[in-house]
């Protein structure tokens, strides 16, 4: 089975993008760059309270909502792992060390970003060429802009992505 040289190129793309956020994602914690990075996790964890009311409709909920699925995964794996008794244990944590709180929100911010990257190959690629897709992933990896927003926990790069993925719906049908 030979691998075309354009799927070498855009792995390595991908995995040069992902990895130079990653390489930003614990820059400035446990402090934070953004008030809005601690307002989205905030609303995340009061999620967990039962109360869904939002401070402000200004962003949208859908971001507040993956954080608050993700922070109750965390909590599950959290509370058989011994590393949290109660959900009081769990905000304490948040209270005490808000780190891996926003590692976790970065994270998806990351995993967003490198779906960015592919998605703009995969429009580029359906509506141009192999080689036009290979330099739009390469032009969209190294954006600073898209590197900056890639590794804060903002709802920012989330909503690219959706956006891009229904771009890409919209050139597949």
């Amino acid at each position: 089975m030979k691998i075309k040289k354009e799927t070498i190129l855009l792995l390595a793309i991908l995995a040069a993008a992902t990895g130079m956020r990653i390489l930003a994602i614990g820059s400035n914690l446990p402090c934070f760059l953004s008030l809005d990075e601690a307002s989205y996790i905030e609303t995340a964890l009061r999620f967990g309270t039962g109360s869904f009311n939002m401070p402000t409709f200004f962003h949208g909920a859908l971001y507040q909502l993956v954080l608050f699925l993700e922070y109750g995964a965390y909590f599950v794996l959290g509370r058989a792992l011994g590393l949290f008794s109660s959900s009081t244990d769990f905000f304490l944590a948040y209270l005490k060390e808000p780190t891996s709180f926003f590692l976790l929100a970065r994270m998806t911010a990351v995993l967003c970003g490198a779906g960015v990257v592919w998605l703009s190959y995969a429009i580029a690629a359906r509506l141009y060429n192999l080689r036009v897709a290979l330099a739009a992933s390469l032009f969209t990896a190294f954006s600073l802009l898209m590197f900056q927003m890639s590794f804060l926990a903002l709802a920012d790069l989330p909503s690219v992505f959706l956006l891009m993925l229904s771009a890409l719906l919209a050139v597949r049908s």
